[in-house]
Parts: C-alpha cells; structure tokens; sequence
C-alpha cells in the first residue's frame, strides 16, 4: 500500500533538501576562505621588485597613483581599485609590503563595504623593508562570484605619516591572485599594479601669514612678505634688532653703512666725497696733501697758500691776510691805518699812511699864511683845540705845531711863542 505524504513530510523533505545545498554552499565558500588562509600563510614575505604580471585576468591598480604627495601629520589614503574583465572570480588575494618608517600599528586596511567583497583573512607584520600585507577578500554573500566590468574600489589602507620620506607600496606579483570561478585550474595570477611611490612632505607651517612657509621664512613670528634682509645675517629686517649689522664705533650708524666704521663720527662727514670719513681719511679733503701736513685738512687747497703766514691755509681762514686791529674790515697788512679805523683807507697825499692816522703837522704858527701870526691863527687853533686824531685836523690849515697828532695846550703855547717873536 503507497504511503501518502503529508504537508509535514514535504516541509521536512525540503527543509533536508535545502539544508543540504546551503551545507554545501558554505562547505565551498570555507574551502575558498581556507585555500586562500592556508595559500596566504604559506606565502613568502619576501617583496618582489617586478611590477606587473602579464596575463594576468583580474587588474589591480590604486589611487592616487604614483608619485603623489602626502603631508607629514595628515590622514592619507590609498584606494585598491579591481577590475575582473568581467569574469566570475571566488575572491583576491593580495600581498604587499608598504615601505619606509611605518609600522604595522600605524596602518588601517579595510575592504570596503559596497564593494561586493568582505574580508576573509587579514594579516600585518613589520618586515625588515616595512609592512607586510597579507588580505584574503571573498565575496560577500556566500556562494556569490565577484565580478566587474569597471575600475571598482575594493580596499582602503590609511596612515599618518609622521616624517617627510618616501613611501613605496611593492606587491608581491607571484603570490598576488585571483580565484577565477569555475575554472581548472582556478588560480590565476592578478594583473597587479607595480610599485608605487608616494612623496611625504612637511606640512606648509606658516605662523605669520606672509605667505612663507616657517622653514623657509627668516621672520618666523612677523610678515614680512618681502624677506628683506640688509645684513644678510639670515634674519629678516622686521624682526632683526639691528637689520643693517653691528654698530663697532657706536656712532648710531651701522658698518655696513658707515664711511668710518671704526671711528665714531655720526655726522659721516666726508669732504672729499671718496666714500671714506673725513675723522679716518688721511687727506680728508682729497687735495694730495695728508691732513698731517695741510694747512687747511678740511678744505683743498692744493697750493696751501697762506699769505698772513698764521699756518692756517687762506682757503679756510677767516683772516687769511691777518688780523684787523681797528675793526674795520681791512687786515692789518693791508690796512693804512691799521690802529685807527679807516674802512675807506683814505690817503690824502698818497703817502700810504691813512689820513685817519697821518700827522698833519704845521710848519708854523701862521695857519692860515697870510705871513702874520695873530689872532686869526689863534682863531683856528681854537677851533682844533682838543680834536683828537689827525682825521680830526684841518689838513689844510693844520695846528699842530707840536706835531704829536693832537691839538692842545702844547700847540697854544707854541703859537703864543711864534706870535710873541713875530
């Protein structure tokens, strides 16, 4: 007699059924996952410097590419991109060493959600030329293929780094691979990238705003755009407490600028304009003659005439024809009168003796030579009496009988005689 089945023996019959096929789904899956652990954990760590494998089905590259630049102290970031060419792979394998001061604990490597794969097995170790990378990815629904047509962001591996240096990524393109599904054998070697280079720079530190970056600026703490530097000391003008060099003499100006660094002289005189100061030039005046020996150091005066003989040079005496005794205006050497002031050197009879200073002497007593001494002539003595001075005197009619430059009670005696005989 034929058993009927029951609705429960067919939900048991297809629970077994099902049951079965996902046992065997993920019995596969594992089998990837172990073949690529095992596989992985087999690999050598040593770092190939071939860069690409020709043949290869599935493509790895990365962004940025090569020769990009990273700064010291910032977050950066390396995308693996993985292209199947359309074809059905069970997963990637891949391997690399990233090279320079990084360590193991300063990487992160995730396979990116999105991407249709998730991590499998993952591995980092510090190796003598850097990190060894070791990343199994399978994809992520168990029993699924992963497949792309396109460029497609698979893995992230972000660091810090903490120097300017180089860093390189070098994939190990022998032990790098794909599981191509279906196929036999299944392995097949990636298409990966070669090496890759990435340039760490220092961080752009520009504490004053002017546009310099710190390591280069040489006023770290005040803009100065300009970067002017007089000294050339290496330290800008702005912020350089003696931006055009040492002062030796302290004479408030700076060597580089002074014409006598070594002698104080803040005036910078410099007479013969030669660019050297006058209080540390030989011949200051730049007329030949050494200052030790010239007779007017401050003014050229190449012939040194100095016609009062006083040893100072006419070019820069005030009375190079000597002094003026009288004040008038005229040296004595040339003065006709030099005790008595005469500015116009008045010489009535050409005597070279000034008519302020020239006796006018009378012959006799008749001054006005009407051949008779008397009251007339009195008359005009009179009229002399007490002048002082021969510019005083009549010339002409002169009572000076004593001759001493002065009429007085001397020259009315004289007259009284002479009138008294006549």
């Amino acid at each position: 007699m034929k058993k009927k089945t029951s609705m429960s023996d067919l939900i048991f019959d297809s629970k077994i059924v099902m049951g079965s096929l996902l046992l065997l789904v993920f019995v596969a899956v594992v089998g990837v996952v172990v073949y690529f652990s095992q596989s992985t954990i087999k690999q050598s760590q040593d770092v190939r410097k071939d860069a690409a494998v020709a043949g290869g089905l599935v493509k790895v590259t990365a962004i940025p590419t090569s020769n990009s630049t990273f700064t010291a102290g910032d977050l950066a970031s390396v995308t693996l991109y993985a292209n199947t060419s359309g074809a059905n792979t069970d997963g990637l394998q891949l391997i690399f060493t990233i090279n320079g001061t990084l360590t193991k604990d300063d990487i992160n490597v995730q396979v990116l959600g999105g991407s249709g794969l998730q991590q499998a097995y993952f591995n980092a170790s510090n190796g003598a030329g850097g990190v060894v990378v070791q990343l199994v990815a399978v994809p992520t629904t168990l029993g699924d293929t992963f497949m792309t047509t396109t460029d497609t962001p698979v893995v992230s591996i972000s660091f810090t780094p903490s120097v300017a240096e180089t860093i390189s990524f070098s994939f190990d393109t022998a032990d790098s691979m794909s599981t191509l599904s279906g196929s036999n054998p299944p392995e097949d070697a990636l298409d990966v990238i070669g090496d890759i280079t990435y340039i760490v720079e220092e961080p752009f530190i520009d504490s004053d705003g002017d546009g310099i970056e710190d390591a280069a600026d040489n006023c770290v703490d005040v803009a100065n755009p300009d970067q002017l530097d007089s000294d050339s000391d290496g330290i800008g003008d702005m912020c350089d407490s003696s931006p055009y060099g040492p002062d030796d003499d302290g004479d408030g100006v700076p060597n580089m600028n002074d014409n006598c660094p070594s002698i104080s002289n803040a005036d910078q005189a410099d007479a013969d304009s030669d660019g050297i100061g006058d209080v540390c030039d030989s011949d200051a005046d730049g007329d030949g003659v050494d200052d030790a020996s010239d007779n007017c150091p401050g003014v050229s005066n190449a012939d040194q005439t100095d016609t009062d003989n006083d040893g100072t040079g006419d070019a820069c005496d005030a009375t190079p024809h000597g002094d003026d005794t009288d004040g008038d205006g005229v040296a004595d050497m040339d003065d006709n009168c030099p005790d008595v002031a005469n500015a116009d050197q008045a010489d009535s009879d050409n005597n070279g003796v000034g008519d302020a200073c020239d006796l006018v002497c009378a012959e006799d007593a008749d001054f006005n030579n009407d051949n008779l001494v008397n009251i007339k002539d009195y008359t005009i003595l009179v009229a002399q009496f007490s002048l002082l001075g021969p510019s005083k005197i009549d010339r002409d009619q002169s009572a000076d009988l004593v001759c001493d430059g002065v009429i007085n009670m001397a020259d009315y005696t004289a007259l009284i005689g002479d009138w008294l005989l006549k």
